[in-house]
């Protein structure tokens, strides 16, 4: 399958994202970092495999796990969105 060339707008965009977003993750605590890192990595069955060690790992439920991931995912997103806006503004 061809590849379509990226164009400088939407490469300069991306770029600009992921600035914000190695902002964004900085502006975390070690721990949180580490646990949004653990949190999505893997696919399919091993990222369930994974997800439910790590929660054993830190002593708590899966639901909890899931919970604190959402949170932390929101505020990044938050966060990015935020960085985003005053890079185009």
């Amino acid at each position: 399958v061809p590849q379509l060339p990226i164009s400088p707008e939407s490469s300069e965009q991306i770029e600009r994202e992921y600035e914000c977003l190695e902002r964004c993750m900085e502006q975390l605590t070690a721990d949180k970092r580490e646990l949004v890192l653990q949190y999505y990595q893997r696919e399919k069955r091993a990222k369930i495999d994974h997800r439910r060690q790590l929660a054993q790992q830190l002593g708590i439920a899966l639901n909890a796990l899931r919970i604190r991931a959402h949170r932390l995912r929101a505020s990044l997103q938050e966060c990015l969105q935020n960085c985003l806006e005053e890079a185009s503004g």
